[in-house]
């Protein structure tokens, strides 16, 4: 029996039915009851965990926790590292609001206080410790009521006078701060609907050119609003298995210009002027721009993969990933900071640290759209020799994706705090992430055993790949003890690298008793060892999960 087969039967007997535990043995029988048990007591402990976290009854609108000068640092943060990727905010008109609502925040506004607020929200959960005021858990708990708070106005009865850009404005921060901060980020394709809904309601689909009176600076941010939210859409599509609900067909929105923030207030900036600013030049919606280039693909890779009898052909899969694979080589140059006045001129120092988020954010926003079309393929390689690219995708995709988190450069910093912490798409691309390595990993072992010993690979690969599998498992354990409770994957994790350990271990020997198709023996053997990591694994899981209360 393949690893894969054996894991599969082990996690579902893990899972399974007293009459499945029946039909094994009775050591056997006795270690998958150890291992339910514990796995209980870590749905008991998250469940209890979750109690504790700040509900819809604290979601009434709080006055600012943080003191200016932290909020000012926090909502920096998220103008120079977010706002570049997803265009929400026309930035010098976000700080005069800014200003209005900190010379009198009991008098602003609804839609002004919600944007502030949201905007802090999405900073903390970029930051380190060195931003936050206080505790980091104070932080966290006050930007969390803050997000139940805009939820809770967006979800009122909607009057015609709520339908406005400040509330689509709100709507886009608040998708963004619920998977920033990891608060019902599983179910934000769900609210994209509305999202996705009350832009079409607003016209956000239809180009502004087809509204003559409307302003250059109206017209711009609708542009960049309606790329947002498109983006927002296949991103929550792909993290729901959900087919996106659009087309290109359904809307004739054009790009938003290339051009920066400030010279929209330039009395003297027209429509040919916009027109005349060459890509070449790189500006604050240059990256948006970019990635709203390279979204018919995915598109169409969604409407295939997530829709209903409508499968890619091989030579289909081939050209889409060729073209987003060299999307991704193509980002590079549209995630350098721009330095503006009304961006944050404090950044300079930090010019490496805003880059490499840009540019890990845009390849995640991109490359995740890889794994998920290659790895289910990569373990039909007996099928078809062409499922080999497919294996070749899927790791090189997954190890791209996984270098920026684990960098022990400083300018990973801020991505790498993201991915531990964050919901939604980002924790979703370190589970499929996670997958991948280790089902190259377990791959790569069942060639060894079938080649009698010899695989495709070198010892040096198989030693990259237990080192990616373990490095992903410390994110997991990192992500544990930042208040996630997803047990099963760190258990899956551990399971393989426990069996990679027992083959290892066999070979040390020369015989076959540690193979893992080494007989009845190395079958009783395997059973044992996935036991032992999964207990281990769950062992840890509940210490972290316990450390959280």
């Amino acid at each position: 029996m393949s690893m894969f087969k054996k894991i599969a039967a082990f996690m579902r007997n893990e899972a399974g039915s007293s009459s499945e535990i029946a039909n094994t043995t009775t050591t056997a029988a006795a270690s998958v009851q150890q291992v339910r048990a514990l796995l209980q007591q870590c749905k008991n402990l998250s469940q209890s965990l979750k109690t504790t976290r700040p509900g819809r009854f604290l979601s009434r609108p709080e006055p600012i926790a943080p003191t200016r000068d932290a909020a000012d640092r926090l909502a920096r943060l998220y103008l120079s590292h977010f706002e570049p990727v997803f265009r929400v905010l026309h930035v010098p008109s976000f700080w005069s609001e800014w200003e209005h609502y900190w010379a009198d925040p009991a008098a602003a506004m609804d839609v002004t206080t919600l944007k502030v607020q949201l905007v802090i929200a999405i900073g903390s959960g970029l930051s380190g410790n060195e931003e936050l005021p206080s505790s980091s858990r104070d932080v966290h708990r006050t930007a969390c009521r803050w997000v139940f708070a805009a939820q809770d106005w967006v979800a009122a009865p909607f009057e015609k006078d709520r339908l406005s850009l400040d509330c689509i404005q709100i709507q886009c921060l608040l998708m963004l701060a619920r998977q920033v901060l990891s608060i019902g980020s599983d179910l934000c394709w769900v609210a994209m609907g509305t999202l996705l809904r009350c832009a079409i309601q607003l016209g956000l689909h239809r180009d502004p050119k087809h509204f003559p009176s409307m302003g250059i600076l109206e017209a711009e941010i609708r542009r960049r609003l309606w790329a947002t939210i498109l983006e927002l859409n296949i991103q929550t599509s792909l993290d729901s298995g959900t087919p996106p609900g659009i087309s290109c067909g359904d809307f004739d929105t054009d790009p938003p210009s290339n051009i920066n923030d400030e010279d929209l207030l330039d009395v003297s900036t027209t429509v040919s002027t916009l027109k005349q600013q060459l890509d070449r030049v790189t500006t604050q919606t240059s990256l948006q721009r970019f990635l709203l280039r390279n979204l018919k693909d995915r598109l169409r890779m969604l409407h295939c993969m997530n829709g209903i009898d409508n499968p890619l052909k091989d030579e289909e899969i081939l050209s889409l990933s060729a073209r987003i694979g060299k999307a991704c080589r193509d980002c590079v140059p549209y995630c350098q900071p721009i330095q503006r006045g009304s961006e944050v001129a404090e950044d300079e120092r930090n010019e490496a640290d805003i880059a490499m988020f840009r540019q890990a954010t845009a390849q995640l926003l991109l490359r995740r759209f890889l794994l998920v079309l290659h790895r289910p393929l990569a373990g039909r390689i007996n099928e078809n020799a062409l499922y080999y690219h497919s294996r070749k995708v899927s790791f090189d995709t997954a190890a791209a994706l996984l270098k920026p988190v684990n960098s022990t450069n400083t300018s990973a910093t801020t991505f790498s705090h993201l991915m531990v912490r964050g919901g939604g798409m980002f924790r979703s691309c370190l589970n499929h992430v996670s997958l991948a390595l280790a089902s190259e990993l377990l791959i790569e072992i069942g060639d060894l055993e079938e080649g009698g010993g010899e695989s495709g690979g070198s010892p040096a690969y198989r030693r990259l790949l237990v080192d990616a599998v373990k490095e992903a498992r410390d994110l997991w354990t990192e992500r544990l003890r930042r208040g996630d409770t997803n047990v099963r994957l760190h258990m899956k994790l551990s399971i393989v690298l426990g069996l990679v350990e027992k083959e290892e271990d066999g070979e040390e020997r020369g015989d076959d008793r540690g193979r893992v198709d080494g007989g009845n023996d190395g079958g009783t053997s395997t059973q044992q060892r996935m036991t032992m990591s999964a207990k281990e694994s769950l062992e840890t899981c509940i210490g972290l999960i316990r450390r959280n209360f």
